[in-house]
């Protein structure tokens, strides 16, 4: 199941764990996952700041509401030029064996359907209605 962050609730995580349905659900950014995404990004001496970077990283977080913790996979982009890197968040249920990267490009996935369902409505919004003439 792929689903944005208003879909991010532990009665839905506790379900799909129930029922063993693998799911990647976006989170939305608060402190406490903003500390842990600046634990996995490093600037150094040798920092191209001309080029865009892409860090990816996973680790184990647990929310006041959760039972149990999750895995939490990170992303962090920080654009050519720019000094501090912006961070995205999802919770998986997935194994490590499914890099970080790759939790990513699935969710992505959900962007694409998204697109598909707004064109298919696009198209019957352009429908002009025929008269029928019996």
């Amino acid at each position: 199941m792929r689903a944005d962050s208003g879909f991010a609730t532990p009665e839905l995580y506790e379900l799909c764990e129930k029922r063993q349905n693998f799911y990647v659900i976006r989170l939305k950014s608060n402190r406490n996952l903003g500390k842990i995404a600046e634990q996995f990004v490093s600037i150094d001496d040798q920092q191209d700041w001309d080029k865009k970077e892409v860090r990816y990283a996973s680790a184990l977080y647990q929310a006041k509401s959760w039972t149990h913790s999750r895995r939490l996979c990170i992303k962090s982009t920080r654009e050519a030029t720019e000094l501090i890197a912006r961070h995205e968040f999802i919770i998986t249920n997935s194994s490590e064996k499914l890099s970080a990267e790759a939790v990513f490009q699935t969710y992505s996935k959900r962007d694409t359907m998204e697109n598909y369902i707004k064109e298919a409505k696009m198209d019957f919004i352009s429908i002009k209605p025929i008269a029928l003439v019996f």
